[in-house]
């Protein structure tokens, strides 16, 4: 730490002139002496004032010694505050070069991802190109094979006589105008087309069966009843318990609830009776309800003096998740008869 002279230069040029004005003051003292008798009144003065200029003199030395211990006070706190500034900046450079190193590996990796995606693009394209080849091989595979099956079974045809036709064929021609011919090529014609008819008729009723509820998730059917005397206090927008499982193939239907559950995509025949208890506000309206929209609706009433029973079936189809159940839609407060007079099945046709 440098500190400033510029106050010791002052301070020691005071003190020279104040040595220059003693030895003048003695010199004159000297003159006088010689001169007159007032030298001694001469010299007090002299001696007040140069004590006074030692007092203000001092009091100039004290305020300099104030303003070097400011100084070095302000001197310190720079020194401080650049000491701060350069960890301040000692710890910047080093989380810049973290983040440096950062940049460059995520640099890297992202250069690899794009070599990466590059490869497989060209994996891509090449695996694009070998599906093209094999579907093309394919389509010539068919034909081939059709050209084959069609020459074997010209080869293994025999003649037939034109009076071997069936019926069909023959209400066939009559309806297209044409006689029968007696030309055994054309007959063999006829008999080609017919057996290609029979051939789609067969795999439609093969893919008709295969669509049947004999599958691997089904088949799907149920039955439930209400054993209960009475079902009392229905509300509006009440479900409708049928308790009772008598059947329940699949697992598809929740005694719980008295809610279906689809599992499996296809159509499906629900059917619902629902008998109405006998008072004078015996008077129903149901509904059977899919994923919250009315499929068809069941009315009844007990207020003749008689039992009245409602129901209705229904075919519809339905996706993986779909619910269906029964309501009450009105007659709030009211009572329906149980005693399996009130039943809801349901029984999956074919799959979809």
């Amino acid at each position: 730490m440098i500190r400033t002279p510029t106050l010791y230069r002052g301070y020691f040029r005071n003190m020279v002139d104040i040595k220059l004005s003693v030895a003048v003051f003695l010199l004159q003292i000297c003159c006088s002496f010689a001169v007159d008798d007032s030298w001694f009144t001469e010299l007090q003065r002299r001696m007040d004032t140069l004590e006074k200029q030692g007092v203000e003199q001092r009091a100039i030395n004290l305020q300099q010694q104030e303003m070097l211990h400011e100084q070095d006070r302000q001197l310190a706190h720079t020194n401080n505050l650049v000491i701060e500034l350069k960890e301040f900046i000692a710890a910047q450079t080093l989380e810049l070069e973290k983040q440096r190193n950062a940049t460059e590996n995520l640099n890297e990796h992202m250069n690899k991802l794009s070599t990466l995606v590059v490869e497989r693009d060209a994996e891509v394209k090449v695996l694009t190109a070998g599906i093209a080849d094999l579907r093309a091989e394919l389509e010539v595979t068919k034909v081939t094979n059709v050209k084959l099956s069609e020459n074997a079974s010209n080869k293994l045809k025999p003649d037939v006589s034109p009076f071997d036709e069936t019926p069909s064929e023959i209400l066939k021609t009559l309806n297209k105008d044409t006689p029968v011919q007696s030309n055994s090529k054309q007959t063999t014609v006829k008999i080609k087309a017919s057996r290609e008819d029979t051939l789609s008729f067969n795999s439609s009723l093969m893919n008709r069966q295969n669509r049947l509820v004999l599958n691997q998730e089904g088949p799907f059917a149920f039955h439930a009843v209400s054993d209960k005397h009475e079902i009392p206090h229905l509300q509006i927008d009440q479900s409708i318990l049928f308790e009772t499982v008598l059947l329940n193939i699949g697992g598809a239907y929740h005694s719980n609830h008295s809610l279906f559950i689809a599992e499996t995509p296809g159509v499906y025949l629900f059917s619902v009776s629902i008998l109405s208890f006998v008072n004078d506000r015996s008077e129903y309206t149901a509904a059977l309800v899919k994923n919250g929209g009315n499929l068809a609706l069941i009315y009844g009433h007990g207020d003749s003096g008689r039992h009245d029973q409602g129901s209705v079936t229904v075919v519809t189809q339905l996706k993986a998740g779909d619910e269906v159940w029964v309501k009450l839609l009105s007659s709030a407060d009211d009572s329906i008869y149980g005693g399996r007079y009130t039943t809801f099945s349901g029984v999956m046709l074919y799959y979809l």
